[in-house]
């Protein structure tokens, strides 16, 4: 046990513990931080402090603890680091309540691909040319290059007074 805590402490994701009533039993420092609780520490209050004080606005462990499911939000802290927060309900044996387990982990390098991956959407759609006239007709080629525009806009041209067009 000693070992996996170690674990769960060095993880740059955060790890919160309540039980089934929404007492936190359990932080690691990265879960800390992002709650700006590293003064004060959470361990032994209740999420519904949290809400009371004004230091959180809604607690995705008590909606998981409510909702008895897992429950996923996205999260902007300051304004700047966005988070993707994960509260799990775990079941005993008997099917009661024991404990929500809440994972936080910053998606900012996720968010930085998807809009890289967007940008590059638009380069390509605004770099495509039909191609109504090839054979297998349909299909779009791709001139991403000046160069290449300027061959596809050549052939394009002398495609209906030429019977052959070698490139």
């Amino acid at each position: 046990l000693g070992m996996f805590k170690k674990i769960l402490d060095d993880s740059a994701d955060g790890y919160m513990i309540a039980d089934a009533e929404g007492v936190v039993v359990y932080t690691n420092t990265a879960y800390l931080k992002v709650s700006d609780r590293l003064e004060t520490g959470m361990t032994g209050h209740n999420m519904r402090e949290f809400i009371e004080d004004g230091s959180l606005e809604d607690s995705n462990a008590l909606r998981a603890i409510a909702e008895r499911r897992q429950v996923v939000q996205p999260l902007m802290i300051r304004n700047e680091v966005p988070l993707s927060v994960t509260s799990t309900p775990r079941f005993g044996p008997d099917g009661r309540l024991e404990h929500v387990v809440t994972v936080t982990q910053d998606i900012s390098l996720l968010s930085d691909t998807k809009q890289k991956l967007d940008n590059l959407l638009r380069f390509l759609e605004k770099s495509r040319m039909p191609d109504k006239d090839m054979p297998g007709g349909g299909e779009d080629f791709v001139a991403v290059s000046a160069g290449m525009r300027r061959v596809f806009d050549l052939a394009d041209k002398i495609k209906n007074t030429m019977p052959t067009v070698i490139l």
